[in-house]
């Protein structure tokens, strides 16, 4: 998995002490590319609702947090990692990345200020103990080139694996 950043997390599986490293130079069967310039199959995410972290309010259309940043004030941001995908969507927003598998606390998220924070899903679970009713979760499908499809499914098929099993 390749994005606009970097080469995935460097891992061919979950991160365990089993884990093999990839190096750029080891050779891969495909290559699956989200907004990079890297040759392979393309993946887009898709979603535009935001969820409550805490789950005690209606979701909102992105495009409701967009309308309302049209102003210029500084209230009207939302905290977040920048994203492609965010500003497809009309957000602008104050980035604070973490590394990726940052162990969240939720004093991580504590920026002096009530501007809403937007975080992914995967960050959400891990701070699903101290749901803040500013903490916002986009949730995201990933679109794959139909391409990636065809290929997985005549690998599956050479290889005797079950196309059921994909």
């Amino acid at each position: 998995m390749v994005d606009s950043a970097r080469l995935g997390t460097a891992f061919c599986c979950r991160p365990d002490p089993c884990a093999s490293r990839l190096a750029p130079a080891n050779p891969v069967d495909a290559v699956v590319s989200h907004d990079s310039s890297v040759r392979g199959y393309s993946m887009q995410l898709e979603g535009e609702v935001l969820a409550p972290h805490d789950r005690r309010r209606d979701r909102r259309a992105a495009s409701a947090f967009a309308a309302r940043k049209s102003t210029p004030s500084p209230a009207s941001a939302i905290r977040t990692a920048s994203s492609p995908h965010l500003a497809k969507l009309g957000l602008r927003v104050l980035p604070h990345p973490f590394a990726d598998h940052h162990a969240f606390s939720p004093r991580d998220l504590e920026f002096g200020d009530d501007l809403p924070v937007l975080m992914t899903e995967k960050d959400a679970v891990k701070l699903r103990h101290a749901a803040r009713p500013e903490w916002w979760v986009l949730p995201v499908s990933a679109k794959l080139d139909p391409a990636f499809g065809d290929w997985l499914l005549g690998v599956s098929m050479n290889s005797g694996v079950d196309p059921k099993l994909l």
